[in-house]
């Protein structure tokens, strides 16, 4: 079991229910027990059932079910699809089933488009049928770039995806909060290592995996939520996940 998922397991704040929807098919059944042991065995006791699609269609489509071998984990009120399952998109999952208060959906406004509310045109029965789901919303406003970095406009100074992005991350990182085990890497780290708290974007760029627009996200988060306290931390940055955190144990710090 991977420390992203060990974490996870140990954040969840309800028990955790795995249905698989796979027919009575032996060797695919024994398959993804294999896959979820070393999840059932966390102390958190997660259970797993089947449930045939073929012989249960209204059970199946009552889940919204689109392909067999599909899998559903559920911790309270929070569910998590998985179309294709495997160990990375697992991790994945718990790790977003183990985040309080941050399924946000952006929409953006300033250019006539539709609001998130009662207003005419507006998304108002799509919004209260996401937030039933466990969604929040924030609008956007791209002409808004406070808190983007000067090198956001080192070219033509025309908005791109890349800060509209972070134009998003920075509206939404003072309302994140990972419930994830504070972590102890960072003792471990080589006196060489990278301080997350005080490093350029372009010392965060040499990371693995990073690159530069996920190290501007890294800053950016930095200046509009704080330092990062834990190593965990670095999860709630925007398209950074538990599994990138991880492997970069020894190589940050945090002083």
């Amino acid at each position: 079991l991977s420390a992203t998922a060990q974490d996870a397991l140990d954040a969840l704040q309800a028990p955790l229910e795995i249905t698989a929807f796979i027919p009575d098919y032996p060797v695919q059944r024994a398959q993804i027990e294999q896959l979820l042991a070393p999840y059932l065995a966390h102390p958190g006791r997660p259970t797993l059932r089947f449930i045939d699609p073929v012989e249960q269609p209204a059970l199946a489509r009552e889940h919204g079910v689109t392909r067999h071998g599909e899998l559903q984990l559920q911790a309270g009120p929070r569910r998590e699809v998985i179309p294709v399952p495997g160990t990375a998109a697992i991790d994945l999952a718990l790790n977003r089933l183990a985040l309080r208060g941050e399924r946000w959906i952006v929409t953006l406004k300033g250019h006539g488009e539709a609001e998130p509310n009662e207003t005419p045109g507006g998304l108002a029965r799509f919004v209260s049928h996401a937030e039933v789901l466990g969604y929040r919303f924030v609008a956007v406003d791209p002409r808004n770039t406070t808190g983007l970095p000067d090198s956001a406009f080192q070219h033509d100074g025309k908005m791109t995806k890349r800060e509209l992005r972070m134009i998003t991350l920075a509206r939404l990182a003072p309302r994140l909060t990972f419930s994830g085990r504070p972590a102890e890497a960072s003792r471990s780290a080589h006196p060489t290592a990278i301080s997350v708290n005080r490093a350029t974007p372009e010392e965060l760029d040499r990371l693995p995996g990073v690159g530069a627009v996920k190290a501007a996200a890294i800053v950016a988060f930095r200046d509009s939520a704080g330092p990062f306290r834990h190593v965990e931390d670095l999860a709630r940055v925007p398209g950074v996940s538990g599994t990138l955190v991880a492997r970069w144990s020894g190589l940050i710090r945090l002083d």
